[in-house]
This record gives structure tokens, C-alpha cells and sequence, in this order.
């Protein structure tokens, strides 16, 4: 199979506001991490089949170090993840990105949030050793898109920005409202489809997570939503 340059990207994703597509809220698998203490040397983490360990000062791929507090160890946790800022201090120098999961630091700064980058997937296990640290499950798994909990659901995507590197942003701002039957919506991830009901996913990205009460709001800017083509080559 031949590959695709970046401009033969572009070229495609200029093309897709005709296709008629449909973003819509959706609810990533995800787990958190808390952290009652910084960690120990040799302390594991893993998330699916990728195991992190921490120690005092990273010398090899997957090792974290460990951080004066439990904030910074959390921190040196979520860039090893994510393949972060840091290779080489915060975590150890050949380190990949985790190729499922995505991480954030807690709004408590002494966890980790951790969803999967695929809003439709499920069943990535996560397990600790350590007395510093647990998982609040031990397999992830999430609803997926989550209109049929709002009152929005589905909107049509009008405008896109230009291409640039094999991705597009959406060029126009949406907003998503909480179940008025009081459920709580959890949203942080968006789905494209090629319908305004039923249809094909054709594209996913995360965006800034929320939780969302009866009739809350959230509403994410022009820009903030990006669809990314990758070559399979």
C-alpha cells in the first residue's frame, strides 16, 4: 500500500465539509489514579499491557520518577503517558506515548485521570503494586456518545479551518447541554459521524473533559475540536 504525504492529507480533510458530518458528545472509558503518597522506588503501574515503574532517578523506557510530593509524582506519571515534556528527567528517555490511553492531572493534583483515546473501546485493564496508589477500577469502560443523554445530540458540522499536518479543526463553536432528567453526563471525547442518526463513526478526538449536571452547559470554542487523518503506511 502506497503512503500519503502530508499535502495529500490535507487535500482529503479539505474536502470533507461536504460530506454532511455530525459531531456529538461522547464518554471515553476512563479510571483514576490516587495518589495518598509520592511512591516508592520499584512501585508499578500499568495500564493495559505497558507497566510503569518509579524510581528515584529513570535510567531506562518506562521508568517515572519519583517527585518531592504527590502532585509531582502524578505529574511525572501523566507525561510518561503521554509522552510529555520531560523524557529523560521526569520519565525515562525512550518512553512512548501510551498508544490507547491519555492521561490528565486530577482536579485534586494528587490523582491521575486516565481515559482511552478511543471513545468506542473498551476493556483496558489498569492494576497497581504499591501502598501509595489504587485504581478506582480495575478495567475501563464508558459509554461511548452520549446524546441520547441531552438534549443536543448530534450537530451538523458547517465549517472547518484549513488543513495543516494530516489534521482540521472545526471552524465554529458547539455547545452541549446536561440531561434535564438530572443524570450526571460525563463528556470528553467527540465523534464524528456521517449521519445526523444511526450512520457510520468516521473520526474521534478527546477534548477538555467535563461533568456535566441537569441542563449545565458546555461549550467548546472554534478551534477546540480537531479531526486528525493518520497514514496507515
Amino acid at each position: 500500500m502506497g503512503s500519503f504525504t502530508a499535502a495529500g492529507l490535507n487535500v482529503l480533510l479539505d474536502n470533507i465539509e461536504a460530506e454532511g458530518w455530525y459531531v456529538a458528545p461522547a464518554d471515553a472509558p476512563r479510571a483514576t489514579l490516587l495518589l495518598i503518597a509520592v511512591g516508592s522506588a520499584d512501585d508499578t503501574v500499568t495500564i493495559g499491557s505497558r507497566t510503569y515503574t518509579l524510581k528515584a532517578s529513570p535510567s531506562a523506557a518506562n521508568h517515572v520518577d519519583i517527585g518531592s510530593t504527590k502532585q509531582e509524582t502524578a505529574e511525572n506519571l501523566v507525561a510518561a503517558i503521554n509522552g510529555a515534556a520531560g523524557e529523560g528527567t521526569a520519565y525515562g528517555t525512550g518512553t512512548a506515548a501510551h498508544a490507547n490511553a491519555s492521561a490528565r492531572l486530577g482536579d485534586d493534583n494528587s490523582s491521575v485521570y486516565v481515559q482511552m483515546r478511543d471513545p468506542l473501546a473498551s476493556g483496558l485493564s489498569v492494576s497497581v503494586s504499591s501502598a501509595a496508589m489504587s485504581w478506582n477500577v480495575s478495567t475501563m469502560a464508558g459509554s461511548g456518545e452520549v446524546s441520547d443523554e441531552t438534549d443536543e445530540g448530534r450537530q451538523a458540522v458547517d465549517s472547518w479551518a484549513a488543513a495543516s499536518g494530516g489534521s482540521v479543526a472545526t471552524d465554529e463553536s458547539f455547545t452541549w447541554t446536561g440531561d434535564p432528567s438530572g443524570d450526571t453526563v460525563h463528556v470528553n471525547a467527540a465523534l464524528f459521524y456521517d449521519a445526523a442518526a444511526d450512520g457510520n463513526v468516521v473520526g474521534y478526538g478527546g477534548v477538555p473533559p467535563r461533568t456535566l449536571e441537569a441542563d449545565e452547559t458546555v461549550t467548546y470554542p472554534s478551534g477546540a475540536i480537531t479531526f486528525t487523518l493518520t497514514d496507515p503506511a
